[in-house]
């Protein structure tokens, strides 16, 4: 297992480094971006479907998300990811996704020494979340704990200021982990949920990677 470490602001890099492997600006190459993974584009079925697919498409730019934007993804969502580099590349696996909003000390948690109560004054980790989705479906990933975690501290899945989610290995007052965590990278936002792309976190050699996509799902009641 990855040795857990305390936060600073440097290690808190390595989100910004996992946002670039995944992606996610417009400063990257989209035609080189699109031959490494393919960018997904939102299923034609209604959403809550069985066969919800994720095909690939290149958007004509890629933007940096608004926090607006970010937040209001907070809700239900059927996920499919897909892989489309590792051992088992082209492997599908789906899940259930459930982001919400997260609390003050977490949504404003920062290590830097400049914060000694590690709270900016700038919003980090909007979101937290869980999902049941068996991301080891996909390959050997480098999940650092349960994607089903919803403990305040270490939460199964993290949204991050850049438009990342990252998967088991959040960032927060308990430490993250080295070398570890699944990290989706959000590039497109629809009426009926949102894509992306992600890779693994990990050292291994073809790191998994692939798309993904989120339907919303309907409130319950």
């Amino acid at each position: 297992m990855a040795a857990r470490v305390r936060i600073t602001w440097r290690f808190l890099a390595i989100i910004v480094i996992a946002t670039y492997a995944c992606g996610g600006t417009d400063q990257i190459d989209d035609k080189a971006h699109t031959q490494r993974t393919g960018n997904p584009a939102m299923p034609e079925s209604s959403g809550t479907t069985s066969d919800q697919i994720c095909l690939p498409a290149a958007p004509a730019k890629r933007r940096i998300l608004t926090l607006s934007e970010i937040d209001g993804l907070a809700g239900e969502f059927a996920l499919t990811v897909v892989a489309t580099q590792g051992f088992l590349r082209d492997s599908v696996v789906r899940g259930r996704l459930s982001l919400w909003i997260a609390d003050s000390p977490h949504r404003y948690y920062t290590g830097s020494p400049d914060y000694p109560d590690h709270v900016s004054d700038s919003v980090t980790f909007p979101l937290a979340g869980a999902s049941d989705v068996d991301l080891e479906t996909l390959g050997e990933v480098s999940l650092a704990y349960s994607v089903g975690s919803r403990n305040r501290d270490r939460p199964g899945v993290q949204g991050t200021r850049s438009g990342g989610l990252v998967f088991g290995n959040a960032a927060g007052p308990q430490g993250m982990n080295l070398d570890a965590g699944v990290f989706f990278q959000i590039l497109a936002i629809t009426g009926q949920g949102f894509s992306g792309d992600w890779i693994d976190g990990g050292r291994r050699s073809p790191l998994p990677a692939g798309v993904f996509c989120a339907v919303r799902l309907p409130p319950v009641g």
